[in-house]
């Protein structure tokens, strides 16, 4: 029997003392106190191109965009040239979704810029113009197309 009048007082001992700490101590996060935050915020630093730093688990699967701010695809595969092992060219995967029903097309390294603000791959077309370039395919020896995009290449208002 002593058992319920000990528990009832503890219920009650207790109770009193959350209250006392909610209404008379201070706000654990009062706007007058200035709170500081334990997560580090990462400085933004512009990322190296991966095409400089010759890691080449760098380079594949970096997005890559077109003149027109759209996403094109992703760098699929790298081609290096067997005489002078440089980067020759960067076989972009156009479109699909999840790696189907993309359209591969081999595009020499120099027509790529690197935006290190957004972390991806520029060129200077659309995705419809890349889509309607030949597809690149593993059995060709010859590594993609030379035609360059330029002036000539796709009308900004193409793939819209």
């Amino acid at each position: 029997m002593r058992i319920i009048p000990i528990a009832a007082a503890a219920l009650a001992l207790w109770g009193i003392a959350a209250s006392a700490q909610t209404i008379t101590g201070p706000a654990p996060y009062s706007t007058s106190i200035p709170v500081q935050s334990t997560t580090r915020v990462p400085v933004n630093r512009d990322a190296i191109n991966p095409l400089t730093e010759g890691l080449l688990s760098r380079i594949r699967g970096t997005a890559v965009y077109g003149s027109d701010e759209r996403w094109i695809g992703h760098v699929a595969t790298v081609l290096i040239d067997p005489r002078t092992r440089r980067i020759e060219r960067l076989v972009v995967a156009a479109g699909g979704i999840l790696g189907f029903g993309s359209h591969p097309v081999a595009i020499a390294v120099n027509q790529f810029s690197w935006d290190a603000y957004k972390r991806v791959f520029r060129l200077p077309a659309t995705l419809a113009f890349v889509k309607s370039m030949p597809a690149w395919s593993e059995s060709e020896t010859a590594t993609g197309s030379t035609q360059p995009f330029g002036n000539n290449g796709a009308p900004t208002g193409a793939g819209r």
